[in-house]
């Protein structure tokens, strides 16, 4: 398990399994770190944070539910990662101020809830990105087919397996986690949890994030030959209204693009510090830099839902119209409701 939180790990040694090790506490009272009010100072932060967590992701949660325009496939599976991004702000970062707050002696419990639901968030947020864009391949690449391959119960059922999936590789670590050593040894233990690392660093963050890499570049190709394509057309007011869709559906996918660049960025080093702690390869990492790392880790939760909602053109329409009584069309989405006839008009 990685459950390096501030001055909090959770760590497994031979005489006391999962012994909580406050070293930076303990530095603070024999006065060779920080005072006890520069120590808080980080969860104050933490704090605003899931504040403003819990409000974009709920912001997202009820424009759609609120507004038939957005309520596409896309962004329903949007508003699915937006209630996986909000258990950041109602759990995950709560579970901090216990991990660290609490007495030693009572927080492990905290600080292994704590891992767990940080495992939770970035599984599910990693497969709704692999799952949002299969599906923009799909409109971009393959539109003829679109209404045949992607379709609203098809959504529901992949959602379900996604939190399904998400919350079962999660919590399988509870299989192994022995409190009171009466089932398993402590090598044992560091054995199962060292495979169990390697296998979500592998499986479930280096490869999705290849293979994304790769289907982003192919689509982007594709928009690009699209556009010039379209650009020849001798009708100027159709090659105009194609154009604008194209851009819209271009911005669409740049705004997942960068999802998933914040993805790598915030949880690459939490995946990757816990195989280095499993492999009892110590590295000294400045607080500071801890720190900062781990407000990346949360902030895709905050990052993304802004992302969509200041930058995705239906989004933007939805804000004005729900803020300023604004109207506009929404040009970079297909909603379920429309026919085949619709999608072949425009992607013809």
């Amino acid at each position: 398990m990685n459950n390096t939180v501030f001055n909090v790990s959770v760590k497994i040694n031979e005489t006391d399994p999962f012994k909580i090790l406050n070293i930076t506490r303990k530095a603070a009272a024999n006065g060779t770190a920080e005072t006890v009010s520069d120590l808080h100072l980080p969860l104050v932060l933490l704090g605003v944070l899931s504040s403003f967590i819990i409000a974009a992701n709920s912001l997202v949660i009820v424009l759609v539910y609120k507004n038939k325009q957005l309520q596409t496939v896309t962004n329903l599976y949007l508003a699915c990662l937006a209630s996986s991004d909000l258990l950041s702000g109602l759990v995950a970062i709560p579970l901090i101020f216990a991990c660290n707050l609490m007495p030693i002696a009572h927080s492990m419990v905290a600080c292994i809830a704590m891992d767990l639901t940080s495992r939770f968030i970035a599984f599910s947020t990693i497969l709704h990105l692999v799952i949002v864009t299969f599906e923009r391949y799909v409109m971009i690449i393959h539109p003829m087919h679109y209404y045949r391959i992607v379709s609203k119960k098809r959504m529901v059922a992949s959602v379900i397996i996604i939190w399904g999936f998400s919350l079962t590789a999660s919590l399988i670590q509870l299989l192994w986690i022995n409190l009171n050593q009466s089932k398993l040894t402590v090598t044992d233990e560091r054995y199962i949890d060292k495979i169990y690392s390697y296998n979500c660093f592998v499986w479930l963050v280096a490869l999705p994030s290849i293979l994304l890499g790769v289907v982003y570049v192919r689509i982007f190709q594709a928009l690009r030959y699209q556009l010039k394509k379209i650009r020849r057309q001798v009708s100027h007011i159709t090659s105009s209204r194609r154009v604008r869709h194209k851009r819209g559906q271009k911005r669409a996918v740049t705004i997942f693009a960068l999802m998933i660049f914040a993805f790598i960025l915030g949880w690459f080093s939490y995946f990757f510090s816990g195989i280095l702690h499993d492999e009892d390869v110590e590295i000294n990492i400045p607080p500071a830099v801890n720190i900062t790392l781990l407000f990346f880790r949360f902030g895709t939760s905050l990052f993304n839902p802004l992302l969509y909602t200041l930058f995705k053109e239906d989004f933007k329409a939805a804000l004005k119209s729900h803020f300023y009584k604004y109207q506009q069309n929404w040009l970079d989405e297909i909603p379920l409701s429309t026919s085949a006839g619709s999608c072949r008009k425009y992607n013809a």
